[in-house]
C-alpha cells in the first residue's frame, strides 16, 4: 500500500510537468491513502480517472461489512450478488473474521456513482489566523511510545504561517512575534510548499520542525504524528530550499516507562509518536521532561537493591513488606501516588495514601514500602500493580524509608544517612500511626547509608551482597 507522502510526491510531480497520465496515477494513490483529492489547477479540474468504469455497479453486502481493494473484492461476512461484479475481479471471502453466524435483518447495497468528482475541500486553516494548538505540558501519563528531543533551557515553540513570499510568525500566546527577520527569512526563502503552517522549535539558535498542521491547503492534523513527520522529512531533506532548518534527528524514540530513564541530564521535549493532532489540540501529547533532577510529579527509576549485604555496618536496612514500594510526588494540594515501575498515577484508586501525604506540611517526593489489607487479608503484589485496581476501601500503613525532596530542600545529591536523618525528624513530628519511619534492624533490604541517589536506576554503587 502506498503512502500519504507517497501519494502526495507523484501529485506534485504531475502538476509540475502538467502530465495528465502521472496525474491520473496519483489520483489512483490518493484514493488509496485515503486522501480527499485537492483542486489546485485546470490539470485538476479536468481529471479523468481511468478504469472507473470497470469497478462493480453494485455491491449486495448482507452485514454492512466489504471492502474493495484494487481488483478485489474483500468480504468480512455475508455474501455478494456475483451478478454486479465485472469480469476480472476477483472475490475473497476472509474466513478469518468469520466470528459468529448472524442473520442480518435488512441488505446494505454499495451503488457506485456514475462518474467521478473531484471535491475541493474547504481550507480548515488560513493564513494569518493563528490556529490554537497547546503548549507541552509539565505533568501527565505519557503514552508510549515517544520522540524526546533535547532542547535548551530558554528554547521557544512557535507558529509559522507560510503564504508565497509572506510569513507571519506567532507565539504560543497567538500575537505575532516580531524581531524575527532571521527565521522570516529562512521561509520566505524556500519556493516549496508555496503555503503551509508549522509549529516549530527554536534551541540553541536552531529552527527545527516540530509539526505541521496544513500543507498546501491540506490539513495535516489528522494524520498520525509518524506520517507528518515524513512530511517534515521530505522539506528538510531539501537543503537547497529550507537551508537553516532542521528535523528532530536528534530525537530519541523510548517504547515504555521503563526506559525514560536513559535520557542524558538535561530539557526535553516529548511527545506521542502515534498521535493524532485534531484529536488532542488544546491538549497535545507534548510533555516537557527534565531529566537528571528530581521533579514533583515526574516519576523516577526504583533503585531496588535485592540480597543480604555482608555485614551491618555502612549500610541502611529497609522494611520489605513484600509488596512494590510506593512513590508519593505532593505539590501543594495536588498528590500523585506511583507504585512500582509504573508510569501512571494512582492517586484515584489509593485515596488513603493521598490523604496521609496532606499530612505533611511541606512538598515532597518520597519513596515507602506499605502493607494494604482488605478485610484483614493482604492484598497481592499482583493486585497493587494493577492499574485499575480499587484499594479505595483497603486499610494502608506507610513505612517511608527515603526522602529526595522535602520543602526548598533537594536531597539528592545527599548521601542516604542524611536524607534517612531528615525523614525521621519529619516521621516523629508527625506523630501517625499510618505513617511509621520503614527502617528495619535486620533483613529486608540493605542500601548503602554513604550512597546518592541514583536518578537512572543503577544501584550497583548502592549496596553489596554476598
Amino acid at each position: 500500500m502506498p503512502n500519504l507522502k507517497d501519494a502526495l510526491s507523484v501529485h506534485d510531480a504531475a502538476h509540475a510537468c502538467q502530465d495528465t497520465e502521472l496525474h491520473n496515477v496519483a489520483l489512483k494513490l490518493l484514493a488509496l491513502t485515503g486522501q480527499v483529492h485537492i483542486v489546485t489547477d485546470s490539470l485538476d479540474y479536468e481529471a479523468v480517472i481511468h478504469g472507473w468504469g470497470d469497478l462493480p455497479g453494485a455491491i449486495c453486502v448482507s452485514d454492512e461489512s466489504a471492502a474493495l481493494y484494487g481488483g478485489s473484492v474483500l468480504l468480512v461476512e455475508g455474501e455478494i450478488d456475483e451478478s454486479v461484479i465485472p469480469s476480472g475481479v476477483q472475490v475473497k471471502q476472509d474466513q478469518f473474521l468469520r466470528h459468529r453466524s448472524r442473520v442480518p435483518a435488512y441488505s446494505t447495497w454499495m451503488v457506485r456513482m456514475q462518474e467521478a468528482v473531484p471535491e475541493k475541500p474547504e481550507e480548515t486553516y488560513k493564513f494569518g489566523e493563528y490556529v490554537v494548538v497547546g503548549s507541552p505540558r509539565l505533568h501527565g501519563a505519557y503514552r508510549f511510545p515517544v520522540y524526546c528531543l533535547p532542547v535548551s533551557a530558554d528554547y521557544q515553540m512557535l507558529q509559522v504561517h507560510k503564504q508565497g513570499d509572506s510569513v507571519l510568525i506567532f507565539g504560543k500566546d497567538g500575537k505575532l512575534v516580531r524581531g524575527m527577520a532571521k527565521e522570516v527569512d529562512l521561509f520566505v526563502n524556500a519556493d516549496q510548499p508555496q503555503q503551509g503552517i508549522f509549529e516549530i522549535v527554536i534551541s540553541g539558535g536552531v529552527v527545527k520542525f516540530w509539526d505541521v498542521l496544513m500543507l498546501d491547503g491540506m490539513n495535516c492534523t489528522s494524520l498520525p504524528y509518524s506520517e507528518r513527520e515524513r512530511l517534515m522529512a521530505d522539506l528538510a531533506a531539501n537543503d537547497d530550499v529550507w537551508h537553516g532548518i532542521e528535523l528532530n534527528t536528534d530525537s530519541v524514540l523510548i517504547d515504555s516507562q521503563d526506559t525514560l530513564h536513559t535520557l542524558k541530564a538535561g530539557e526535553w521535549l516529548v511527545r506521542y509518536r502515534d498521535e493524532i493532532l485534531s484529536d488532542s489540540m488544546i491538549r497535545p501529547f507534548w510533555f516537557v521532561r527534565n531529566s537528571g533532577s528530581v521533579t514533583i510529579g515526574t516519576v523516577l527509576p526504583w533503585v531496588l537493591p535485592k540480597g543480604e549485604a555482608r555485614d551491618a555496618s555502612g549500610m541502611v536496612r529497609v522494611m520489605d513488606t513484600g509488596l512494590p514500594p510506593l512513590q508519593i510526588h505532593k505539590k501543594g494540594k495536588n498528590v500523585n501516588v506511583y507504585v512500582a515501575e509504573g508510569g501512571r498515577n494512582r492517586d484515584t484508586n489509593l485515596p488513603q495514601v493521598v490523604e496521609l501525604a496532606r499530612l505533611l506540611p511541606e512538598d515532597f517526593v518520597m519513596e515507602a514500602q506499605w502493607t494494604c489489607l482488605e478485610n484483614g487479608v493482604p492484598v497481592s503484589a499482583g493486585r497493587v500493580q494493577n492499574p485499575k485496581s480499587n484499594l479505595a476501601e483497603c486499610e494502608i500503613v506507610l513505612y517511608p524509608y527515603d526522602l529526595l525532596v522535602y520543602g526548598d530542600m533537594n536531597l539528592i545529591d545527599k548521601p542516604m544517612y542524611e536524607r534517612v536523618d531528615v525523614l525521621e525528624k519529619v516521621v516523629d513530628e508527625l506523630a501517625n500511626e499510618r505513617i511509621v519511619m520503614g527502617l528495619d534492624d535486620e533483613g529486608g533490604i540493605a542500601f548503602d547509608a554513604d550512597s546518592v541517589r541514583p536518578l537512572d536506576g543503577d544501584c550497583s554503587h548502592c549496596f553489596t551482597v554476598k
